[in-house]
């Protein structure tokens, strides 16, 4: 199954590696092909990143039936706005 990964740090000093590995063994453990966004040193409480907005744009396709994130925090840091990504990609499915 092809599905969407998210991945995000919000500053310069982290990396996205350790978020890539966590969701490269999931993947190859549940049969999964990956399609990474993401969005390097890049605060949560912003939701106008490139990463994310690209990961909506190809969640609209309806090709993948789900999004993988290694933590909620990575979609944003209110709930509100990761409500509504949620919102949005339930109604890209």
């Amino acid at each position: 199954t092809k599905v969407l990964a998210y991945l995000r740090c919000s500053t310069s000093s982290q990396e996205l590696a350790s978020q890539r590995r966590q969701i490269d063994a999931w993947a190859a453990a549940a049969g999964h092909a990956v399609t990474y966004f993401e969005d390097d040193a890049q605060s949560g409480r912003r939701a106008d990143r490139a990463g994310l907005a690209d990961l909506l744009l190809a969640a609209d396709t309806g090709n993948y039936p789900f999004v993988v994130v290694t933590e909620l925090s990575r979609i944003g840091r209110s709930i509100a706005h990761v409500h509504q990504v949620i919102e949005r990609l339930t109604e890209s499915t």
